[in-house]
This record gives C-alpha cells, structure tokens and sequence, in this order.
C-alpha cells in the first residue's frame, strides 16, 4: 500500500471511530439539538447526532424543537449556547444562523467548507473560523476539509505554514531515510563540508538502521571530539558514567588524550552517517570500541529511573540523616511509607535483585515497626542498602546527559519487535525532534529540527536547502499533530522502517488520559497503528484499553484469509494481557479500504467466536 491511502485511512479510521454508544462532545463544536424534557438547574435533556445527552442551557427553549447549539464547556458539566432563538431544521437555515451568531460572510464554497467541518462534529470558535477560509485556497474542497479537520481536532495554530506541513503528512508522505539519504549526497558533494552538516549527518542515523560497531565508534569520537573543543563534560561524564572511560581518568586527561588523537589522524570526518570518515579510526584512547559502548550505554539507559529518581534521593536523604542521628521523626517515617512503595519500590527491587531481602526488611520496619528503622540502619545490611541506592542514585541522568543517553540509546538499540524496543526508539525519535526554545536549548545535542536549520541556512546549495527542508516538513507535522490539553494527550508519529527492521515505515496513532508526568494513561488509551508484515500484509490495529480492559480492532485488505492467523494468537494474546493484570473484551475484524472518502471499514460478516484475539504486540 502506498503512503498516501496510509495517512488518509488513519485520519478516516479516527475521525469515524467514536464509541456507538456515546456522543464524543468538545469544546467548540456546532451540533443540532432537540430538546427532550427539561431539568432543574437550567438543564435539560437533548438529542444529538441520535445521541442523548444532559447539558446545562443558557435560554428558555420549546420541548421536542430543534436548535443549533454549540458546546461551550464540557468539564464539570456540559454547558450549551444556544446560537438560534428559534427552531432550525434546514440545513440552509443553520449556516443562516452560524454566520449571523458568528459575524460571518461567507462565499459559497465557504459555506460548503464550513457545512463539511460541522457533518464531522469538529470543533469550532470564533477565531478559527477567522482564520481557516484563507487557508489551503488552492486545494479541493475535500482536501481542505481534511486538513483542516485535523488542524481543528489537533489545537494547531492556523497558519498556512501549518496547513501545508500537515498537507504533507496526509497527501504527500515521503519516505524519510530516502530523503535523508538525498541530503547526505547532496552534502557530501559539497566542497564546503561544515560541523554542522557532519553532526546533523551524525544525528539522523537514529532514523536509521542497525548500526554497524564502526559506525557506532566514528558518532561517538566525533560528539567527543566536538565537545572537547567547546570545553563541555556532558559527554565525557556520561560514558565515565557507563563505564566506557575509566573511573579515574579526570576531564583533563581525557580531553588531552582526544587531541591528541585527533593529531595523528589523517582521516576526516565526513557528513554520511554510513560513513562518518573516509577512513578507519587508529589507536582510540583506551582502547574503546563500538561494542563496548553499545553494551554500556544499554545497560546505563536499562537503570534509569525516569521521574523516580528524585523520590529516590528524597528517600537517600532521609535514610542518611536517620543513620546519623540515630533516630526518626515522625515527618520521616511518613515521607518513607508514601514513597518506598508502588512503582519506585519496583523498580529499586528491579535495579537490585541482590538486595530485595534488604529491601523488605525496610520496607517492613517502615509498615510495621518504624522503631526499628534506625536500628537496621546502623546494621551491615542497612549500610550495604545505604551504598547500594547511593550507586544507583549516581547512575540516573538529567538534562544534558540525559540527552546525550536518549540519543547513543537509539542509535546502539538493535532492531527488535518488543515493546520495549519499540517505545525506546520511539521516545528517542519524539524527544530528539521536537522544537527548542529558550532555556528548553541543549548546546551539546541540538534538536534535529534545530539542525536542519542550520545547515539550511549556511548553505548556499539550493539542492541542500530543498532536500532539508523536505525533512524538516514531515518532522514539523509529527510533532504538530500533538494535542495536549490539561486531561487529554494525542499525537501521530511515522518512524522510519530502519529504525525497526520493518518493510515499511511504522505509522502510530496515541490518544488517552493524560498523566500527571505528561504521559498518556496505560489503563485509559488508544493505540493504532499500521504495518506492512511478511504473512499478513497492509494491516491496521486499533487497540483500546479502558480501565484495564482492552478491546482491538483489525483492519485488514481481506478479513476472511487472518482469520485462522487471529485465532492461533489468542491464547498468547491472553497470556500475555493476564500476565500483566489486563483483560480482554473483545476482537473485530474490519475491511480496509484504499478509497478514505468513503467510510473507512465495513463491518466483517464472519463473526468471530467471543476471546478470539491477535497478538498486537507483534
């Protein structure tokens, strides 16, 4: 299947998959409503799209009418304005009423636009529909209605810059590691090699491939090199950090050592990510390899805590002062109970199987008797307990080094189908390419997109500039098709096949509940996402998950051939979901159409029997 009929079918696929039995009310839009029966509190019960809904009015209105609303706050309660004092039931008469509550004059095919937005239920204000008719004037009234759909539904800004990078993302999606491949040719034809265009080379191997040990060992003495000359530690802590450079060697010995190397080598670098100089690298200070920095850095990045690690040093802080004093307040005790629990405790225990008997003769003083926490302390386990989440304390990451991991992380992962591997590229892809701004600059490590920037505007090459800032486009519409509001997160992103080992590109599509660290809700989510495999083909999985129970939905070119496939999966499918405490409701299986103006899937007539399942984490 080509790109194209992908993007269109996942904007299709989610535009049309509200859940049958509830109306998917937001902010802004523009619905006809029937009043049903009135409520106290200026409420009353209405039908809307064939759904009922209660919402509080803000107009005395007639029973069993028809009036054109628009939903102005949805969170504690649904409250309505009503746009029309009388009743609405032509079309024509509606668009009358929009444009005389909204102050709109609009043309024809304004007007038809606008009528096309409002049969999809999308959100709408004042200001966008100030702005969204000069937008994408030169495009088909149903490529603008796409787009501007998921402009709508996204919270972007505006903007024609917008309309045509997410123009794009639907109509024009490119391969991105064929592009990329474009700009390194370009760049190696160049007579005026830059930094910038070697680091950019540098980092867009995370789009890329499994990388080969001398590929892996070029990126990494050149990030050194380069960090040596602006006088900068991040990189040469984190690999000490790893123990890729020697514990005792101090920054000034190392960066001796880097110069020197680079005095005797007669090769360049060069801006080609397949091959970073043109030649083999000699007598690497302390004989470090590329195989040695990808075990290293994999092991570093498998003991990061994530957001823990501050409570971990919190609960350090705490054990240290009760050793020294020889006692506890009460202060601490609580402060103990509410964080060694749950996920930190889980993940010290995982970071140290050596010490889980140690860890629940704590844990258990801490429960049962916190007399006895100081005592245990000052024992040769409490001490040993002590050193031991000092270690892993000193091991976590922050800011810059945090970057400079993010980053060797995906570039050493080999190409895997866990999940695990799956989200480590993905959360390296996501962060290493969104926009900087501000304090939010990392001087080491820019964001790619900073980058293309750059080379872009050093470059007087025409072929450069076009070739980079195709990337810079698909990168621009990933990133702005995140929405984010205080409870809700969504966002769509294409990973190259390279970085997976997949036949083509890996295009996901993220919505649910937002947590409090900005992540979306594993228990309240969905997830779709397509894939071009060996034995199945073009296939579009839809997965969601709600209050621990996940639901799938299958899309696929000929339901009836993955039939017997979906059911071998099933008991794998649910053993892997009981294994981490997940239950399955059920599987359906859908058509997969090309043709995106259509409605998007037909239901399939072979039923299948209630448990049968495909396992999605393939």
């Amino acid at each position: 299947m080509q790109p194209k009929p992908i993007n269109q079918l996942f904007q299709s696929i989610r535009l049309s998959r509200t859940d049958a039995s509830k109306l998917a009310v937001r902010t802004g839009q523009i619905l006809p409503a029937r009043v049903i029966k009135f409520l106290p509190e200026n409420r009353a019960l209405m039908q809307m799209s064939g759904k009922q809904i209660v919402g509080q009015i803000d107009t005395e209105l007639h029973a069993n009418q028809k009036y054109l609303m628009q939903v102005m706050e949805t969170s504690p309660a649904v409250k309505m304005k009503v746009l029309s004092q009388k009743p609405v039931n032509d079309p024509g008469e509606r668009m009358n009423v929009i444009m005389q509550a909204l102050g709109l004059k609009l043309t024809k095919a304004d007007q038809a636009l606008l009528q096309g937005l409002m049969k999809q239920q999308i959100p709408l204000s004042k200001e966008a529909l100030g702005q969204l008719f000069a937008l994408g004037k030169e495009d088909a009234l149903s490529t603008r209605t796409t787009i501007l759909s998921e402009m709508l539904l996204r919270n972007m800004p505006m903007t024609e810059q917008v309309y045509q990078s997410l123009s794009k993302r639907l109509n024009q999606p490119i391969s991105i590691n064929q592009v990329i491949q474009q700009l390194e040719n370009q760049m190696m034809a160049s007579k005026q090699q830059t930094v910038n265009q070697i680091q950019l080379a540098s980092s867009l191997q995370l789009f890329q491939g499994e990388r080969s040990s001398n590929q892996i060992l070029h990126t990494f003495m050149f990030q050194a090199l380069r960090e040596v000359g602006s006088g900068s530690q991040t990189t040469f802590q984190l690999f000490q950090k790893a123990g890729v450079i020697p514990s005792q060697i101090s920054y000034a010995e190392w960066s001796a050592h880097i110069r020197a190397w680079a005095a005797s080598q007669s090769d360049r670098f060069q801006p080609s990510g397949n091959q970073m100089m043109n030649g083999q690298l000699h007598s690497v200070p302390f004989s470090i390899t590329g195989e040695k920095i990808s075990t290293s850095i994999q092991q570093l990045a498998n003991q990061q805590l994530g957001n823990s690690r501050r409570s971990l040093q919190t609960v350090l802080d705490i054990m240290q002062s009760i050793q020294s004093h020889s006692t506890i307040t009460k202060e601490q005790h609580q402060k103990l109970k509410s964080l060694l629990q749950g996920s930190l405790l889980t993940n010290i225990k995982k970071q140290l199987p050596m010490q889980q008997t140690m860890l629940d003769q704590l844990t258990n003083s801490i429960q049962q008797r916190p007399t006895d926490i100081a005592g245990f302390l000052h024992t040769t386990n409490g001490t040993q307990l002590i050193e031991s989440l000092t270690h892993l304390q000193q091991l976590q990451t922050a800011g810059e080094q945090r970057r400079v991991l993010l980053f060797f992380r995906g570039l050493t992962q080999p190409p895997s189908e866990s999940t695990t591997a799956v989200m480590a590229k993905l959360l390296s892809f996501m962060e290493l390419t969104q926009v900087e701004s501000g304090k939010g600059k990392f001087n080491n490590l820019p964001s790619i997109l900073s980058q293309l920037q750059q080379v872009q505007s050093q470059s007087t090459s025409t072929s450069i500039q076009a070739a980079a800032q195709q990337i810079q486009q698909t990168i621009q519409a990933m990133h702005l098709s995140m929405e984010s509001s205080r409870d809700f997160i969504q966002f769509s992103a294409q990973l190259p096949k390279e970085m997976l080992g997949l036949n083509e590109d890996l295009w996901m599509d993220f919505e649910g509940k937002k947590q409090t660290d900005g992540t979306i809700h594993p228990e309240q989510c969905r997830i779709m996402f397509y894939l071009d495999l060996p034995r199945l083909s073009n296939i579009v999985v839809d997965m969601q998950v709600m209050n621990r129970m996940v639901d799938v939905t299958i899309y696929h070119q000929d339901p009836k051939s993955v039939c017997s496939l979906v059911h071998h999966y099933e008991q794998d499918l649910k053993a892997g979901l009981q294994g981490i405490n997940y239950q399955f409701t059920g599987l359906h299986l859908k058509k997969l159409r090309e043709d995106s103006n259509k409605r998007p899937v037909d239901p399939f007539p072979y039923p299948l029997k209630q448990g049968e399942g495909i396992d999605f984490k393939a």
